[in-house]
């Protein structure tokens, strides 16, 4: 089972033409498949849970397998975090 094509197909049934950006707002950083579990990397897993988990739960049902997941920070939030904690703007001279 290739199963980026069924994560792809899930979301295409059920979001239609949201499901692209559904997908990029999850931040998948990997997919392993080990003994019938999805093992999910990604940087905001309240969005694949959903609300009262009936994402994630239905999710399992169409894949027919337990999934895992496994919360990573991305670069991209930990580049944002300290840019919130600078003092820059624009204006700034470079030093």
């Amino acid at each position: 089972m290739n199963i980026h094509l069924k994560l792809a197909e899930y979301y295409h049934q059920t979001r239609g033409l949201a499901a692209q950006q559904d997908i990029i707002n999850l931040e998948i950083q990997k997919i392993e498949v080990k003994d019938n579990v999805v093992f999910i990397s990604l940087c905001r897993p309240g969005i694949l849970i959903g609300r009262e988990a009936k994402n994630i739960v239905n999710l399992a049902k169409f894949l027919g397998m337990e999934i895992k997941i496994v919360e990573v920070e991305s670069d991209q939030n930990r580049i944002l975090y300290h840019l919130k904690n600078l003092q820059w703007s624009p204006d700034t001279p470079d030093a």
